[in-house]
């Protein structure tokens, strides 16, 4: 498994011995701890948040190009659908 960012607030999680499914449940493992290690009750009054969007090769592309665009594409549906979750298409 690899882990790089590849935005300001992006990161790239590559799970080459995974189905889409299985990525998504790892996805969900994360935003799970970082919600209860990052709650709302922190000092500041802001909680962090995670969003994921999970491709797949080749269901999704078959380059990296063409699944980072997928998994940006869906990253954007979790942050419009509210933040703080995994979206798989």
């Amino acid at each position: 498994d690899r882990v790089g960012r590849i935005g300001d607030d992006e990161f790239s999680l590559i799970l080459p011995e995974k189905n889409k499914r299985q990525a998504q449940t790892v996805a969900e493992e994360i935003c799970k701890k970082i919600q209860s290690a990052f709650a709302s009750d922190q000092p500041s009054g802001k909680a962090l948040t995670f969003s994921a969007g999970v491709s797949e090769n080749p269901l999704d592309g078959v380059g990296f190009e063409q699944l980072i665009a997928k998994a940006k594409e869906l990253l954007k549906k979790a942050k419009a659908a509210g933040k703080n979750r995994v979206v798989v298409f």
